[in-house]
């Protein structure tokens, strides 16, 4: 819907001042997208482990572009779950 038409269905200033302020509620509450150095800091580890998470654990992310995106609610949740607990998956062995 465009502006101009937006403008038009509102019959008082009062309906327009509710719409922004629900409006921009809901922007305020969107949950920010984050890089992997975020999740790193977030969880105490180095930017690699993260992507090797990602890689062989499932850890929630997000290509866009060619840029991968978190999102910290995701990643609580997938540590809750016990995702990043005992050792690498599908026969990876550490060093």
């Amino acid at each position: 819907m465009k502006i101009a038409a937006d403008a038009a269905i509102w019959q008082t200033d009062d309906d327009l001042k509710r719409f922004e302020t629900s409006s921009s509620a809901n922007a305020m509450s969107a949950e920010p997208w984050v890089t992997a150095i975020d999740v790193a800091r977030h969880l105490g580890v180095v930017k690699d482990t993260v992507y090797r998470w990602r890689e062989h654990k499932g850890l929630p992310a997000h290509k866009i572009g060619r840029l991968w995106k978190f999102q910290l609610s995701e990643i609580d949740e997938w540590v809750r779950a016990g995702g990043a607990d005992g050792d690498m998956e599908n026969g990876s062995k550490q060093k």
